[in-house]
């Protein structure tokens, strides 16, 4: 059996292992995709696109629409540096963003490729928009982004995880709005 991505959560590894079935999965397929889309939504949020589309909806686009962020010079914090992570700050320095991340352990300076290291907690306290990039496991679980942990208003989050990586309540343009 195999599925294509980098997840294998939706399987029941015990009940293939216990009928002799092969499980694989092809981790590294969606990394650019998902970083797209993971850029995609940093943009929107940013530019408050789903709010003048909104307002466009209704005719009410010049009298209601809120200005926007401009991506450059906002620090984009990744939490999770793997395949995703790395492809998305190609994508996000295209916009001037500068990029901090955390990780388990930190990546060998090549696989950084500038970005800086910091701890979780500088991460969250530090990032202007937070890009989790997890997979489904017990430390992705442990996540947590609520009022008073870094996580404040004035902050984006983009959620591509393959977990239930953020706990507590936020949206996705902005948290504890």
């Amino acid at each position: 059996m195999g599925t294509l991505g980098a997840g294998y959560d939706q399987i029941d590894i015990a009940v293939c292992t216990a009928k002799g079935i092969r499980v694989s999965n092809v981790p590294t397929a969606v990394n650019d995709a998902t970083a797209d889309i993971s850029m995609f939504l940093i943009i929107g949020a940013l530019r408050n696109f789903n709010f003048g589309m909104m307002a466009l909806r209704r005719n009410e686009f010049r009298e209601s629409i809120a200005m926007g962020h401009d991506p450059e010079g906002k620090i984009l914090g990744i939490l999770g540096m793997g395949g995703i992570g790395r492809n998305l700050k190609r994508k996000a320095e295209a916009f001037s963003m500068r990029v901090q991340y955390h990780n388990r352990k930190r990546l060998p300076e090549d696989q950084e490729a500038g970005a800086k290291y910091v701890s979780f907690d500088e991460l969250l306290a530090t990032s202007d928009v937070l890009s989790l990039n997890l997979p489904l496991n017990v430390s992705s679980l442990l996540c947590g982004c609520t009022r008073g942990t870094g996580c404040e208003v004035g902050k984006w989050v983009s959620n591509t995880t393959d977990s239930a990586g953020l706990t507590g309540t936020y949206s996705p343009h902005n948290l504890n709005e």
